[in-house]
């Protein structure tokens, strides 16, 4: 079982396995991982479409940062310079409002693919089409629940380190070693608990996109 569990794309499996569950279809895992490793190029080609736009939308602040950059090379102060700030300045905010608004236009992309096949650009448009018209809608229940759980796990881990320091510091008192096993375990049991919103994540988005396209009208 887990070599077969590590044999599976992760994040597809998760989103193919909240679904059959909230569908009520039976589990089989053969069945899941073999359809997970089918979507699996079709997964990475939209993840490549996805990188590409956000990079053109990213293109105004780099190119700002690079004139003023190359200016600072030559130790000279030139049109570049202006150039490059107002680049820098008006691009940083343009590119941050076209990320947030193609993030939730584009974001359930993965979705459209493993839930509904639609493939590349395909799914770029479903994902658009059933955002559009209520964005404001999507945004909120997209990035709510994302903040709740960042704050959880947060929290969790101020507590667990809290925790951890001071039952060493009880049990083996204040030294390197204590440091170094508590740096070790603490890094181990926080990796495992951001670990665990993968799945709180996916079960969240999958209920958000099957809510949207029901409702499509």
């Amino acid at each position: 079982m887990p070599q077969e569990q590590a044999r599976k794309p992760p994040l597809i499996t998760v989103i193919i396995a909240v679904s059959e569950e909230a569908s009520g279809a039976p589990r089989d895992i053969k069945a899941r991982s073999k359809k997970a490793w089918k979507l699996f190029f079709s997964y990475l080609w939209i993840s490549i479409l996805l990188v590409l736009i956000f990079a053109v939308i990213l293109i105004p602040p780099v190119a700002g940062f690079a004139l003023v950059f190359i200016d600072t090379l030559r130790g000279t102060t030139t049109i570049l310079s202006s150039v490059g700030g107002v680049l820098m300045l008006f691009g940083t905010l343009v590119s941050f409002i076209l990320l947030v608004r193609y993030t939730i236009q584009y974001g359930f992309a993965p979705y459209s693919l493993i839930l509904d096949n639609e493939k590349g650009t395909k799914a770029l448009r479903r994902s658009s089409d059933l955002v559009t018209g209520r964005w404001w809608a999507t945004f909120f229940r997209f990035v709510l629940p994302k903040v709740l759980y960042s704050l959880v796990v947060i929290v969790l881990n101020f507590v667990l380190l809290a925790a951890l320091a001071i039952f060493l510091m009880i049990v083996l008192g204040e030294t390197l070693t204590t440091q170094g096993v508590g740096n070790a375990v603490w890094f181990l049991l926080s990796t495992a608990i951001t670990a665990l919103t993968v799945p709180l994540i996916a079960v969240t988005d999958y209920h958000i996109y099957d809510s949207l396209r029901s409702t499509k009208s």
